[in-house]
């Protein structure tokens, strides 16, 4: 599997091209809309999907742009199901003052369901806390450097904020002991996180736990 971050969004969300077999996904559709569909394009890959870590409008900026070159599924934890269509949910009127509203999902996601890319699996983990359907796509490789796309749960030195509607520092808690354990059965996981840069994940946990 080869991950590429293509650009910063808003307040500096990452959107990521997952790749495999000439297939592809776009996680966390906040870039320009013609900076993905260009990756997409100029690599000759088939996008398959969009996977969304959670459903904050920074992480949702260029969604419809980008269903509008290319009408796939667009993948969302359970818990968020209703945060696109709904401004204080998404937090967009928090931060604006007016509501905005994006595409919903089509696919709800659950803990350790799995989506196949070009053969290869992604494992969706849980991982609420940060909002109710905060989610982490894990994708193990066989030469022992693994992937873990951790939205906003779990950035490199620090943890995404709980205080947004659907946010828990207790579950958040929970969820980052999962995680924790996870690092213990895989030492090699590099995460890629929501904001900010890339790093080990027992690195990154050490730093919050």
């Amino acid at each position: 599997m080869q991950i590429k971050r293509l650009a910063e969004g808003f307040i500096g969300a990452n959107c990521y091209l997952l790749s495999s077999n000439g297939h592809a996904m776009i996680v966390d559709p906040c870039a320009r809309t013609e900076i993905m569909t260009s990756a997409v394009e100029q690599a000759g890959l088939i996008l398959d999907g969009i996977l969304l870590t959670h459903g904050h409008f920074d992480h949702v900026m260029s969604l419809e742009g980008l269903l509008q070159k290319y009408p796939v599924p667009v993948y969302l934890g359970a818990g968020d199901r209703d945060f696109p269509s709904d401004g204080k949910k998404n937090a967009f009127a928090i931060f604006f003052g007016c509501s905005r509203t994006f595409p919903e999902a089509t696919d709800l996601l659950h803990d350790d369901d799995l989506l196949l890319l070009g053969g290869e699996e992604i494992r969706v983990i849980a991982t609420p806390g940060h909002s109710g359907g905060s989610c982490c796509f894990y994708i193990r490789e066989e030469n022992g450097e693994s992937i873990l796309l951790t939205g906003d749960t779990l950035f490199a030195d620090c943890t995404g904020r709980t205080d947004l509607y659907g946010g828990s520092t207790e579950i958040l808690g929970d969820s980052l002991a999962a995680l924790l354990a996870l690092s213990r059965k895989d030492n090699g996981i590099v995460i890629y996180p929501g904001h900010g840069e890339s790093e080990l994940l027992t690195v990154a946990l050490r730093a919050v736990l």
